[in-house]
């Protein structure tokens, strides 16, 4: 079962990447998540794993932290995209060559 689940992820994943090839100019940001973001991260999967036990709620709390987490997880990323402290840009620049930009 778990293979099924990586193979489809992973086919998604190279299509998403099959996509991106077409575009002559991709910007891709990445940065480092602090420590303390980083334990914020394993502190909520925890809570929500072990001591919330998400089976054992009524189903409209169950929501409610679904939705809490998807606007954790947007917040999330408007910030990171706001953050300009390291860009790659992928250059195709014509005759079979291709051209990386890294920007810090």
């Amino acid at each position: 079962m778990g293979g099924t689940i990586i193979d489809f992820l992973l086919n998604m994943q190279f299509k998403a990447i099959e996509i991106f090839t077409y575009f002559p100019k991709l910007t891709l940001k990445i940065s480092s998540p602090s420590i303390f973001g980083i334990l914020l991260y394993y502190l909520i999967l925890f809570i929500i794993l072990v001591v919330l036990e998400l089976k054992k709620l009524n189903k409209n709390i169950t929501k409610s932290i679904v939705i809490y987490l998807i606007l954790f997880i947007l917040i999330n990323t408007l910030l990171f995209n706001l953050d300009s402290s390291l860009n790659i840009e992928f250059i195709d620049v014509g005759q079979g060559g291709d051209s990386i930009l890294i920007r810090t």
